[in-house]
């Protein structure tokens, strides 16, 4: 039993979980929960229970009492709380506020004989340092002194950091766009990422997730497919050879006109391809996922002398009746690789798969292939990729989706700012990624730059460096006479069309062109 002024056990373990606690389930005729401290892992050991480990709610609880954890910090009485208004008492008695500080009374300012000292208990988990550690002027063990001061003096380093805003809070967009807080930075980088590079004949779409938990962020959306479940989402337009993000456009969320809101992915993805193909030639290959897929995004591409490959939903406006696999997973009996092509009638250039796989895959495409190759899929519960037979079409969606995949890699699993400083103001921590998005760009041009001269190309870890040097020995005279950031922007890479693989209209190879694969004529359902 507890007493009065304790708390419950669902409150301890509440606050032992957030310090790294972890909970075993019983094993075998026992009932009880296993209770082990931070850091404990492995076969526990019988002879450090109770040190390491509790079993049962009891034994929990003893060790609470004996730490001072199950006391409850009692509210301060009338006669001891420092005087407040009306509002101020009426938040505090909703806990809407935290305690405020309480006053010492004359009758406990004496010490008496009873009253016996407390010892303090240790915390649950270490203590974090800010960035003021980089400050410091003393080394503690091996952990050497900061070295920062010798760039910028810490008070001016805070000063730069809480006035940081990009828009003014009375700009007439503030009614109107959700990002306008960071849009002078979205419209920077706008111009700087397409005039630093020329994308490829593979263009990769699809969306990226900016994480930011802050509950006061406008554009802020879940998503449970993410590894971070909460953060901005941006339509990214890169490369899909070298991961190059070439135009971000970040989501402000679904429309309130119903008519609006319909076709809002179809419609980004010709906003931001054209936008970043405007003034380049076309004849390029978008590779997107079933998410933005659809049969009139693909006719309205083509018309615009674009190329499309992209999975497909089955319930979606256009799609063969009839055509694809039924099967939810593969039979047994059905060999991994079998196909099914269809053609429309209506727009011959339009092409429909069905491709087996571990499950059904299905597919629509223009400007590509349906000659046999072959893809490496790793089969379940095996460590080896093998050989599976597919259409040319889908070896191209393989090789062209990964293009936003490698950028996000480059930005949030290394060297990422945004993961490492924290602040209060979401448009702060967006403006981090942002940071991050040019720094994974300038890494991608400066290997690219380098390949070409025939230099050694840097690790990501050293082009960091050789950044950090460079921005360290830039002073107030090279901003000025760089007003543009001229020399920034490296030379345009060189671009060439995309062409059908193994078609006897683009046929790049020797010899004859192999036959492509009979289709059979359907017409859509518009």
């Amino acid at each position: 039993m507890n007493a009065p002024n304790e708390k419950p056990f669902k409150q301890l373990w509440r606050e032992l979980s957030k310090a790294g606690w972890k909970s075993r389930k019983p094993k075998g005729l026992s009932v009880d929960y296993t209770y082990v401290m931070p850091g404990v892992t492995g076969r526990l050991n019988i002879e450090k229970r109770g040190v390491e480990y509790f079993v049962g709610e009891q034994e929990l609880m003893k060790f609470g009492r004996r730490r001072g954890l199950l006391e409850l910090q009692p509210l301060p009485s009338l006669s001891t709380r420092a005087p407040m208004g009306k509002d101020a008492a009426y938040a505090l008695a909703c806990r809407r506020v935290p305690v405020e500080r309480v006053l010492p009374a004359e009758e406990q300012a004496t010490p008496t004989l009873e009253a016996t000292p407390t010892p303090p208990t240790p915390p649950l988990s270490s203590p974090t340092h800010g960035l003021e550690n980089h400050w410091s002027t003393r080394e503690d063990g091996a952990v050497p002194r900061g070295t920062f001061s010798r760039y910028m003096k810490r008070d001016r380093f805070k000063m730069i950091t809480r006035y940081l805003h990009f828009a003014s809070n009375n700009a007439e967009a503030a009614s109107k766009d959700k990002a306008w807080k960071v849009r002078p930075v979205l419209q920077v980088l706008e111009k700087t990422f397409c005039r630093g590079y020329r994308l490829g004949p593979q263009i990769s779409f699809d969306e990226g997730t900016i994480p930011n938990r802050s509950k006061f962020n406008p554009v802020r959306v879940y998503n449970k497919d993410k590894p971070h479940k909460y953060g901005t989402k941006v339509y990214m337009t890169c490369c899909a050879e070298t991961g190059y993000c070439s135009r971000i456009e970040v989501y402000l969320g679904a429309a309130n006109n119903p008519s609006a809101a319909k076709g809002t992915a179809q419609k980004a993805v010709i906003r931001n391809v054209t936008k970043a193909l405007d003034g380049q030639p076309a004849k390029r290959l978008v590779v997107a996922d079933n998410f933005y897929s659809s049969c009139a995004l693909v006719l309205d591409l083509l018309r615009r002398g674009l190329y499309y490959v992209g999975t497909h939903r089955n319930d979606r406006l256009g799609w063969p009746v009839n055509f694809a696999f039924t099967q939810k997973t593969r039979p047994k009996r059905m060999p991994r690789g079998m196909y099914r092509v269809a053609q429309a009638i209506d727009f011959p250039e339009l092409i429909a798969v069905s491709w087996m796989d571990s499950k059904p895959v299905s597919m629509i495409a223009t400007g590509c292939a349906t000659t046999m190759t072959s893809v490496k899929r790793r089969a379940k519960g095996e460590s080896v990729r093998a050989d599976v037979p597919c259409p040319q079409v889908v070896a191209d969606y393989h090789t062209g989706m990964g293009g936003v995949d490698q950028h996000d890699q480059l930005r949030l699993q290394r060297y990422s700012i945004q993961q490492c400083v924290a602040f209060k103001k979401y448009y702060r921590q967006l403006f981090l990624g942002f940071v991050d998005m040019a720094i994974v760009n300038g890494f991608i041009l400066h290997k690219l730059i380098l390949k070409e001269k025939g230099e050694r190309v840097p690790t990501h870890a050293e082009y960091m460096r050789r950044l950090h040097t460079e921005l360290l020995t830039t002073t107030e005279t090279t901003l000025r006479a760089n007003t543009n950031a001229e020399d920034l922007i490296t030379e345009p890479i060189r671009t060439q069309p995309h062409a059908r693989r193994y078609a006897a209209k683009y046929w790049l190879g020797p010899g004859r062109p192999p036959a492509e694969i009979p289709v059979t004529s359907q017409r859509l359902v518009m």
